[in-house]
């Protein structure tokens, strides 16, 4: 079975009870916050947020996705949000059959996955929306106070030298 089949059939199988899908966030909590569809919180999704969830579950990245299913229908299946429930299942039941990436079988996605991780070796970027990660605060956020020292020198030294080239001190 192609892999865009196994995909989306397990999108439809996340969203497949009307209380799962949300038509308004990728993913939503309990509590209806909108949150990532690789959340464990995440209890709602929409049907892009139902195949990325899927897709991870099986193993691959959601940016494979496009490479699996081709741009045309996954915009199709994010249009079809705002049409009901009924309309994104049916979207994601020709998204399985219909599947005109060109990745769209194992070994193809696997193929990829090889050629690109070859040209990409820097980790991945960490959350901007995560402040107490270290990785994501400026390099200077540990020495903040000796920056701001440095910086207010350097516009000192810089005003005494625009007046001194001005002649007026």
């Amino acid at each position: 079975m192609p892999l865009a089949t196994d995909i989306a059939q397990r999108a439809r199988e996340i969203i497949y009870d009307p209380a799962t899908w949300t038509s308004t966030a990728s993913a939503r909590d309990e509590s209806a916050a909108a949150v990532s569809p690789l959340s464990p919180q995440a209890t709602k999704f929409c049907g892009l947020g139902a195949l990325v969830r899927a897709a991870h579950e099986l193993g691959y990245s959601e940016r494979w996705l496009v490479d699996i299913f081709g741009a045309s229908p996954l915009g199709d299946l994010v249009r079809s949000n705002h049409l009901g429930h009924a309309e994104v299942l049916s979207n994601l039941a020709k998204l399985g059959s219909e599947a005109s990436g060109s990745g769209t079988t194992r070994s193809g996605v696997e193929r990829n996955k090889r050629q690109v991780r070859s040209v990409l070796s820097e980790p991945p970027m960490p959350s901007p929306l995560d402040p107490g990660n270290p990785d994501v605060r400026p390099p200077f956020w540990r020495h903040r106070y000796y920056y701001l020292a440095l910086k207010i020198g350097v516009l000192l030294l810089a005003v005494v030298l625009a007046l001194r080239l001005l002649r007026i001190w």
